[in-house]
């Protein structure tokens, strides 16, 4: 199945949510289950069986095994471990004797890991050898079982094929002749998965075995596989690591910017009095600079906080480029803009007077209260509990021509800021390479786990901010061509 683009995608507005089209319109019947995690170790002992003798004798000795449960014990319409199990004794020793005959005990052997005396005294009787330790039981089944794992592989195929066949024998199923479906039952062990019908033949086997009716007992003998085989072995964890981003070296870019703030403190210091927008866009490329230096001098391009610090610098630029947008329309935006952010500080202020956050020690009172005091006196500073002029950072982002950077480098360095699934999987969990335990995450407990740099991707969105400040207040020009310049090298 190929995946869905963002245009194919249906939109629930009432609901709030995006689903995909196959989803749509058929979420109230659809009903779903895994072949790796629900079926796939029903089929397991066939597999063993392939894994053994190969593909093209293994389908043979399968062949001849359900051919033989199907026409000698009716009232069997599956070959599922379970529907086995389920069967009386008398009747699994018969299946299982066959089974030897055909195949030997060393086969299915490894199966005597997890159906022990309990699940199965007749199965643990044929097969178990007394010689073969638990470990290479389970490290044999664990190699089946990843080996047939994923629906779509060619073995599971071969399994898949195997699994349907007991219906088609029976003939519970009725195909029109000459049918596809027919075909692909006749042709499919025979032709070999590299010939081009096969692409045809495959997805016919992988629908038919998907509706195959389970049996009462699956989830008795499919939980009990899982719990066993979980308990019985270790996680495995794997980390990704990505290459160190520190290849490039910003030291004369930061060095230059220092001394161009100096400059324009010096020759801007009537501005920074008397024109709120110089001191909000000069203040807001410093903090968005320092943002960057914090990044390059603590080395965090590769961490969770630096992807915060892209988020950070990005939202600094849609904002300034939100204001000046708005300026004509609205001229005393820049001192408003700077009321915001004051009366957000008045109110945590409010607060800690109150007694709250007494046990927060990176809020300093004083601190906060010369803050909130030093513009004018706190009395006249309203708290706004609105977002900034009641518009949404993507609604700004979209007014200003910048959709596509909130829509992707925001959103996803949001995840970050708010600590969203996405991202804890992403930056904290490791994925266990032991298909026994479902590949599922596991915490990062030794700090392994990595994440691709975001440096460049900083200096970029800065040097956006450093554009946009030189269109409005013309930044030195020789500051401007080494910037110029770096960017062509």
């Amino acid at each position: 199945m190929s995946s869905s683009s963002l245009s194919e995608q249906v939109v629930d507005r009432k609901k709030g949510r995006i689903i995909s089209p196959l989803v749509s319109g058929l979420e109230d019947i659809l009903k779903l289950n895994s072949w790796s995690l629900e079926r796939a170790p029903e089929y397991l002992w066939l597999a063993l069986i392939l894994e053994k003798y190969g593909r093209n004798v293994g389908l043979n000795h399968c062949y001849k095994i359900i051919d033989y449960i199907i026409k000698t014990f009716p009232d069997i319409h599956s070959v599922r471990m379970s529907a086995i199990l389920n069967s009386n004794e008398a009747l699994q020793v018969q299946i299982f004797e066959k089974v030897k005959n055909i195949v030997g005990v060393e086969v299915l052997s490894p199966l005597t890991a997890v159906i022990d005396n309990e699940l199965s005294k007749s199965f643990y009787n044929e097969f178990y050898i007394p010689g073969c330790s638990l470990g290479d039981r389970l490290e044999k089944l664990k190699k089946v079982t990843k080996k047939y794992n994923s629906p779509h592989s060619y073995e599971a195929a071969d399994v898949r094929y195997l699994a349907i066949l007991p219906i088609a024998l029976s003939g519970k199923m009725i195909f029109c002749e000459g049918s596809p479906v027919v075909e692909a039952l006749t042709n499919y062990p025979t032709t070999p998965h590299d010939a081009e019908i096969m692409r045809i033949y495959r997805p016919t086997i992988r629908s038919l075995e998907g509706v195959e009716m389970p049996d009462d007992s699956i989830d008795e003998f499919v939980n009990a596989f899982w719990e066993r085989v979980v308990n019985m072995t270790d996680c495995n964890p794997m980390a990704i690591c990505f290459e160190k981003d520190n290849k490039v070296d910003y030291k004369e870019f930061i060095e230059n910017t220092k001394e161009i703030l100096n400059y324009m403190n010096v020759s801007g210091k009537n501005e920074l009095v008397y024109d709120e927008a110089y001191s909000v866009l000069f203040g807001s490329l410093s903090y968005a600079f320092k943002t960057f230096i914090e990044v390059i001098e603590h080395d965090l391009g590769n961490t969770i906080i630096g992807r915060q610090s892209a988020r950070i610098i990005i939202e600094v630029y849609i904002m300034m480029k939100y204001l000046c947008l708005k300026e004509d329309e609205m001229p005393d935006i820049w001192a408003k803009y700077k009321a915001y952010g004051i009366g957000k500080y008045k109110l945590i202020l409010l607060k800690l007077r109150e007694g709250m956050g007494s046990d927060v020690s990176h809020v300093v009172e004083p601190l906060v209260d010369a803050i909130v005091n030093e513009p004018l006196l706190e009395e006249f500073t309203e708290i706004d509990l609105k977002y900034f002029d009641k518009q949404a950072i993507r609604e700004k982002a979209i007014s200003v021509g910048e959709k596509d950077l909130y829509d992707v480098a925001y959103d996803y360095d949001s995840s970050y800021a708010h600590g969203l699934w996405g991202a804890v999987r992403e930056s904290s969990m490791l994925s266990c390479d032991n298909v026994f335990h479902h590949f599922h995450a596991i915490p990062d407990a030794t700090d392994a786990q990595n994440l691709t740099g975001v440096t460049a991707d900083c200096y970029k969105y800065l040097l956006k901010i450093v554009s946009f400040v030189n269109q409005k207040y013309n930044l030195p020009k020789w500051y401007m061509d080494i910037l110029e310049e770096s960017q062509n090298d």
